[in-house]
């Protein structure tokens, strides 16, 4: 109980590296019990509904199952948390979850008034239900033996019938908001999407059939909020052509769509066959990766919108260029993403002229000359409002110039910083640079508002002598801190065990006298380990977040860059 008096700083469940992700907010008590009151009355039943709730939320994942075989009500309390995402898939699972809420969808239609002929009574899991992902043609499907591939169609027919019914059914999934398709989308589910209660829609590497209708002869009023397209880089030769898809879905939602991803794809056009353009005036957040839109027109329409946050990729042969020369000035924008290297003069033009921004964040590494001449140069003489800063050298790069230092420490209002050397990432992985912490604090120091502070790419050697080049070899040096007896005998596994340990400690050691230098300092990431900054008693103390080493690649893109700046808790941007 005493947990639900001090929540830690309003984040969701630890996830398996012991970090905190914000999660999807749980529905309401009330809502799941669709207004009813409680069938048992025991005791904990009276006390207040949230209350309740927040005890319900705080329970472990792995005790849902015997808390749902208490009664009826505590059975819905379970299905509020084991129910919030399904996905609908040919598992047998699967398959039995979406004949149950069939029954359900065939129960209400058949006395809509009467609970107790809906099962409403008992419960249902509908209501319980926030988000679905439909992936019926997964690697599950037997395609082996050919009587079992014509099974597996039919029923991949059936089941999709049914989905469409369910999703199309207003009553059955009441509270459902988010829907993730990773199958066939034809217009016929077009129709009956749009149709539903969702205001979020992703679709993941989607096999979009002939889309024919006409957004400016079929107007849909869709209240859609956020939609994420996927599709590869080099569409496949077999799939069809989406232009029209993607006019007409943007079209249909642009009143009220607030946020867009778009990855991948074939280009085309924004406006119908009167030329005229569609209107995003509650667009906030812009992400457009590999896709060349076709004109700057396309461009404007989108770069005008009152965006708060804007995320793009460059791509040989792109208009993108011209179309930021042409658009400017965005009042609105506070983060821009540069999801690429920066290299030419019109990316910068952009940058000095949107000097408003709060955070700027790279994706991808450029070259220390264009990072030490000419961008760190303009954000320490022009941006003066500039709170987060990721930037990303060249893996070529062994230690990070003074002279970039004493740059960054003219961006005097940072409060947060996440320096990276070579590709973090992906199987280009590559740890080369030799941290000087000692020269880093020395230069970074007059930055009294830094708060937070990563370091990635960055390299410690196991043992003496195993670097060429160690800026501080005694402290870096296991030998040291080893005693003969640990050393003697030792074999492989257990030397690293040694060195994991002494790592820990010494990055301990290290964020200590970050945290002593920076006197707002709350967290440090430094050796691919996580650690807080816990004042109290006239002194700090430095407290590891995990217990192993973890790159914490989506941590670090959602606390610098764009990953998880959606309405709902769900990474789904290819890294």
């Amino acid at each position: 109980m005493a947990n639900l008096f001090s929540p830690e700083d309003g984040m969701g469940p630890r996830d398996c590296y012991g970090r905190r992700h914000a999660a999807l907010p749980c529905l309401s008590i009330d809502r799941v019990m669709e207004n009813r009151l409680f069938v048992s009355t025991a005791p904990l039943l009276k006390i207040p509904r949230e209350l309740l709730l927040e005890i319900v939320q705080a329970i472990d994942s792995k005790s849902l199952s015997a808390l749902a075989l208490v009664n009826s009500d505590c059975r819905q309390f379970a299905r509020l948390r084991q129910f919030a995402h399904v996905t609908f898939n040919h598992y047998p699972s699967s398959k039995a979850l979406i004949q149950s809420l069939d029954g359900e969808r065939k129960r209400r239609e058949i006395d809509p008034l009467n609970p107790v002929a809906q099962g409403r009574a008992q419960g249902t899991i509908g209501p319980c239900i926030q988000s679905i992902t439909v992936h019926m043609f997964d690697n599950w499907i037997d395609c082996s033996v050919e009587d079992q591939l014509i099974i597996n169609c039919d029923s991949f027919f059936e089941y999709t019938s049914i989905i469409e019914k369910i999703v199309n059914d207003g009553t059955t999934l009441p509270h459902l908001d988010l829907v993730v398709w990773r199958d066939v989308f034809s217009p016929r589910k077009y129709c009956y999407l749009s149709k539903s209660p969702i205001r979020y829609l992703h679709l993941i590497d989607p096999i979009i059939e002939d889309f024919d209708i006409s957004p400016w002869n079929n107007p849909c009023d869709w209240k859609l909020q956020a939609l994420t397209v996927i599709q590869p880089v080099v569409p496949y030769t077999w799939r069809n052509d989406i232009s029209l898809f993607g006019r007409r879905i943007l079209w249909d939602c642009a009143p009220t769509l607030q946020h867009l991803t778009w990855v991948g794809g074939r280009s085309f056009k924004l406006a119908n066959e009167l030329g005229e353009p569609p209107c995003f005036k509650m667009l906030r957040y812009l992400q457009v990766l590999s896709l060349d839109l076709p004109t700057t027109r396309c461009w404007n329409i989108l770069l005008t919108a009152p965006l708060v946050g804007l995320c793009l990729r460059y791509s040989e042969g792109s208009i993108l260029h011209q179309a930021l020369e042409e658009c400017g000035y965005i009042r609105t924008l506070e983060t821009f993403v540069w999801n690429g290297s920066l290299h030419s003069p019109c990316h910068l033009s952009f940058l000095s002229v949107n000097n408003h921004i709060l955070r700027f964040a790279l994706d991808h590494p450029s070259s220390a000359d264009i990072l030490e001449n000419r961008l760190l140069p303009m954000f320490g003489t022009h941006f003066k409002n500039l709170r987060s800063l990721s930037l990303i050298w060249p893996q070529d790069l062994k230690v990070l110039s003074e002279s970039a230092l004493s740059m960054i420490s003219q961006i005097r209002s940072l409060e947060q910083l996440h320096l990276t050397v070579g590709n973090v990432e992906g199987w280009r992985y590559s740890r080369n640079w030799r941290v000087d912490h000692n020269a880093i604090r020395h230069h970074l120091k007059p930055l009294s508002h830094l708060q937070k502070i990563a370091f990635s790419g960055d390299e410690y050697p196991r043992m003496r002598g195993e670097l060429e080049h160690e800026p501080n070899a005694d402290y870096w040096s296991t030998a040291d801190a080893l005693s003969g007896e640990e050393i003697i005998g030792a074999d492989d596994e257990q030397m690293l065990s040694f060195w994991e340990e002494i790592h820990k400690c010494t990055c301990l050691r290290e964020a200590g006298v970050y945290a002593e230098v920076f006197p707002k300092m709350t967290w440090i990431f430094l050796g691919q380990l996580p650690m807080r900054v816990v004042s109290g008693g006239g002194r700090k103390t430095v407290i590891p977040l995990t217990e192993n080493r973890d790159n914490c690649a989506t941590l670090l893109k959602r606390m610098f860059g764009w990953v998880g700046r959606w309405p709902v808790g769900r990474d789904l941007i290819p890294e």
